[in-house]
């Protein structure tokens, strides 16, 4: 399905005749978009493609505006929920726009009732029945099931982000936090909120301080943690090397980049992210374009500031970083 070639001088059927086909293969192509969209984000294929976010991959390859990118995520994860809203956009039964609209009210329980709606009203009269479903799930709310308990929520940590959490946590309790490790993470999480929002400025210098140790004879490098001592693959190992403070037995401990060289590059960067489409201005690391393993030097040109996301794609996939 594809939109008619424009050729002047047709009569009014045919020029209506060709934008009605026209539009149908934008609903059509629009639809596809989303599925493919879905695809790519949730077998993360973005880090394959270099990037370490959805948002990330959508600015830079896709021209995608924040906000569009926003409601083609929402729609690509709902559609994970409502099976049967998936299947009727792959098919073609309902278009983007329905789709949308329909997984603002449907769940897994009457989600074919709501495409059953979108398959035979108009978009007009679609979006007004799902504008009075979501107006009486507001008046007449009904009250949930009982409280069952505390809800599990599991967290995929490296050891060296455990590592890191850890000792944050106890930072926090050596401040006279005496709370659960959940309440100390959502007391973190409101500190960054209020900080972005320009109510407090981040005291300067790392939050906790994470030893790695590092064989000098078969270069493996472990992290000690709560749950006893871990392994780190070799490209975390690499990542963490190239901003660290090295402390070698009988040599006084020596920064692999000069303080100096450190503040030039963040200076530079705006105290950014420099990956194309990322911006973060938190959990800032400095990369060597030329790694220092291959005669990369600490000059400004060779240095790169990333935040820590980045930073570990980029060792992880092996990409090359261009110059900022």
């Amino acid at each position: 399905m594809k939109p008619i070639d424009f050729r002047a001088g047709r009569s009014a059927r045919q020029a209506h005749c060709a934008l009605l086909e026209s539009l149908r293969a934008i609903k059509h192509a629009k639809s596809c978009a989303v599925i493919w969209f879905a695809d790519i984000y949730h077998r993360k294929l973005y880090r394959t493609l270099g990037y370490s976010s959805m948002r990330q991959y959508a600015t830079e390859e896709l021209g995608f505006s924040r906000s569009r990118c926003g409601e083609f995520l929402r729609l690509a994860r709902r559609l994970d929920e409502l099976p049967a809203v998936r299947e009727s956009l792959e098919l073609g039964r309902i278009g983007y726009t329905q789709a949308t609209e329909i997984t603002k009210v449907a769940g897994p329980t009457n989600q074919q009732t709501w495409v059953n709606e979108a398959e035979r009203c108009s978009r007009s009269e679609l979006r007004r029945r799902v504008k009075q479903a979501r107006s009486e799930a507001g008046l007449f709310d009904r009250p949930g099931p009982a409280f069952e308990g505390p809800i599990r929520v599991g967290l995929e940590m490296t050891p060296v982000q455990k590592a890191r959490f850890e000792a944050q946590v106890e930072t926090l309790r050596k401040q006279g936090a005496d709370l659960s490790k959940v309440e100390l993470l959502l007391e973190a999480l409101d500190t960054l909120i209020e900080t972005r929002e320009g109510a407090g400025r981040p005291a300067p210098g790392p939050g906790a301080v994470v030893h790695v140790q590092r064989c000098p004879d078969c270069e493996k490098a472990t992290v000690q943690t709560n749950s006893g001592e871990h392994i780190i693959e070799p490209a975390e190992a690499e990542r963490l090397a190239e901003d660290a403070v090295i402390s070698e037995p009988g040599r006084p401990n020596r920064r692999t980049i000069p303080p100096k060289r450190r503040r030039d590059a963040m200076a530079r960067a705006r105290h950014r992210c420099e990956s194309p489409g990322c911006g973060h201005a938190r959990f800032l690391e400095i990369h060597h374009i030329e790694p220092r393993s291959r005669g990369g030097t600490n000059e400004l040109s060779n240095l790169r500031v990333l935040c820590s996301a980045c930073h570990r794609l980029v060792h992880e996939r092996g990409i090359t970083c261009r110059s900022p």
